[in-house]
């Protein structure tokens, strides 16, 4: 029996479009989440296996991988939002959930697992990569997380590399970019702003942002980011274990508003001048340099700001037609 694809946390925001990537490539998935169900996978039902489960349950873990015959594992199971007011949740789910999930890997002996962390391990950025010069930062920047997320992420990543070293689990992490696409905006509310801005113009609702409208940030389509995940999945022997995925330019978000007016001249799009559009006070605004991505896991966007932002409608009108989403 060809060995299986786990991908633990499949029904979120980016499991979805991982999901639907593999089935694309013929292979055989496993989904393993707490939530059993999204209507973005609605008409792939019957083309892959749901297991209930969380990344807490080490046996289960376990139990799931070798009894699946699992050859490579996702993992994006993670809790964002909850771990600065609950900082031992943040641990225990984003960095103890994968120490279990790289111990279940090496119990399992599986081929790859790749982790996804994120570009909060980079903390605030400063000088030269941050507005208005925008250098992109690669992966041997300093590592100087300054919020209990970006500091579990970054604990789980070196967790990885250990298990890489000392047990021979091949493991690789990735620091994603921001992300815009379908699902977004249901599971990260504030932070989804760019997704905001789609939905609203679509349903045809006024949108107003109060500062930020010169801020530049990496935004990469989430459909790009499944792709760029499952590369790394695939992708024969990298020499690096630590990647970032990204569209490797800055898009302020005045040009993001005007890529959505491109589909919608009439959006009413009311965005203030400055920086900083997530108000939060700090410069976490970047550009990941995503040239070793490119070189060993062969990734590169194929999505352009505008191509995205149309799949992305194309996607909600075919969600709301009941159509499948790839006519």
């Amino acid at each position: 029996m060809p060995q299986r694809v786990l991908v633990i946390g499949g029904m979120g925001a980016i499991g979805i479009w991982v999901v639907r990537e593999l089935i694309e490539r013929g292979e055989q998935v496993v989904v393993l989440d707490t939530q059993d169900q999204s209507p973005f996978l609605v008409d792939l039902n019957g083309r892959f296996e749901f297991v209930a489960g969380d990344i807490t349950d080490l046996p289960h873990l376990v139990q799931v991988m070798r009894n699946r015959d699992i050859g490579h594992v996702i993992h994006l199971a993670a809790v964002l939002f909850q771990c600065d007011d609950n900082p031992p949740l943040g641990f225990s789910v984003n960095t103890m959930g994968t120490l279990n999930v790289l111990e279940a890997a090496r119990a399992a002996a599986v081929a790859r697992l790749v982790f996804t962390s994120a570009k909060a391990v980079y903390g605030q950025i400063r000088g030269e990569h941050a507005h208005p010069t925008y250098r992109p930062v690669t992966e041997d920047a300093p590592q100087a997380p300054d919020s209990i997320y970006g500091a579990s992420k970054l604990a789980a990543e070196r967790a990885g590399l250990h298990y890489a070293r000392r047990f021979g689990v091949d493991f690789v992490a990735l620091r994603l970019a921001s992300l815009y696409g379908p699902g977004r905006l249901s599971r990260h509310g504030a932070l989804a702003i760019t997704s905001e801005m789609v939905e609203r113009a679509r349903a045809q609702q006024p949108m107003k942002v109060a500062q930020g409208g010169e801020q530049g940030e990496d935004i990469l389509y989430t459909r790009d980011a499944a792709r760029g995940i499952v590369c790394a999945a695939f992708a024969p022997t990298p020499r690096d274990r630590v990647f970032n995925i990204s569209s490797g330019r800055p898009t302020s978000l005045h040009e993001f508003a005007g890529a959505v007016r491109g589909l919608y001249p009439d959006a009413e799009i009311d965005i203030g001048p400055g920086l900083d559009y997530w108000a939060m006070g700090k410069q976490y605004y970047s550009v990941l340099d995503s040239t070793r991505a490119r070189e060993q896991l062969d990734f590169t966007p194929r999505f352009s700001l505008d191509a995205g932002i149309r799949d992305y409608v194309r996607i909600l009108d075919a969600l709301k037609a009941g159509r499948g989403l790839d006519q």
